[in-house]
């Protein structure tokens, strides 16, 4: 059995791609049997083709369509070999120092640690958010911020300073390493998050096998930040509201999801109604709020016809 397998989901990002494999790769060496899975969800990059030419040992799965990050998780971890932990990987971040041997003994010295998250920094090595709260009606209500000022043990703020491993709800998906054995208790991913929030979900199954899920400040990854979901902002926010509402309806029931659904039509509305008015002043000769008018007035449109699928 393997020790690591690590799963990397990538779509149209060739060139990070390249340098996440190398890294992993060199990462790797130090274990006598692990893996490289890379999945593409159909890249029309070329991506497909530059790994099976330069990474020749690593396990390549091509899909005829992107299907999304949990259901190509899934079938990663379906069509591998068994491993005792999976990381998963996202392209956009720069695995070394060590950091993939320093999470395997981590979660061999604890063992009710189900999912594991280092810190994750900026390019300048400043802090990202690498935790986050499982959406609810109270921090879907009173936003972040306000949550953070009245509970800030529950909600952590990206800039304070954490000197030991936490439980925490849930991680940041962009590079995590899983239990295989806890991985296939919860029966992998909800393929119905078709991208944003199918990490959340999993962390909140984690509670169901009460296993924990841990950050750890002491092990940090830089992270490029949303090199896939960048690149369509409209695409990006309606599926991010769409995985909300999965997740809001899924743990706290059809009273909780309107609620908030009728709370962010609200407030597209009204966004919609000030970009609007915004982009009028400046005759709409000003790029950046004619972009945010698109994507506010796109997200209201479709809050109104009850938000379907793209």
């Amino acid at each position: 059995m393997h020790s690591v397998n690590a799963v990397i989901i990538n779509y149209n990002t060739k060139d990070l791609a390249d340098q996440c494999i190398a890294s992993l790769s060199a990462e790797l060496k130090i274990f006598s049997s692990s893996l490289i899975t890379v999945i593409d969800n159909a890249s029309k990059d070329g991506s497909a083709e530059l790994i099976k030419r330069k990474y020749p040992e690593v396990n390549l799965i091509s899909n005829d369509s992107n299907m999304g990050f949990g259901r190509a998780a899934n079938k990663a971890v379906q069509l591998s070999p068994e491993s005792l932990y999976v990381l998963f990987v996202n392209t956009d971040t720069l695995p070394e120092n060590g950091i993939v041997k320093k999470m395997y003994d981590y979660m061999e010295v604890n063992k009710n640690c189900g999912i594991l998250s280092p810190r994750l920094l900026n390019e300048d090595l400043s802090y990202q958010n690498s935790v986050a709260n499982w959406p609810s009606l109270y921090n879907e209500i009173l936003g972040k911020r306000l949550c953070r000022l009245f509970f800030p043990a529950k909600y952590l703020d990206k800039t304070k300073e954490i000197n030991t491993p936490i439980k925490v709800e849930s991680v940041v998906g962009a590079f995590f390493m899983i239990r295989f054995e806890c991985l296939k208790e919860v029966k992998g991913f909800d393929e119905r998050y078709f991208f944003f929030l199918e990490e959340t979900d999993l962390c909140r199954k984690m509670m169901g096998i009460k296993k924990d899920v841990i950050f750890n400040p002491f092990i940090s990854i830089v992270h490029l930040q949303g090199a896939s979901a960048n690149k369509n902002k409209i695409w990006s926010r309606h599926n991010f509201f769409r995985s909300k509402y999965q997740f809001l309806k899924e743990w706290d029931g059809n009273f909780v999801l309107y609620t908030v659904y009728f709370k962010n039509f609200t407030v597209t509305f009204i966004k919609t109604l000030v970009y609007f008015i915004a982009a009028c002043l400046f005759l709409f000769m000003n790029p950046e709020i004619n972009q945010k008018l698109k994507v506010a007035a796109w997200l209201f449109v479709n809050h109104f016809k009850g938000f379907p699928s793209l």
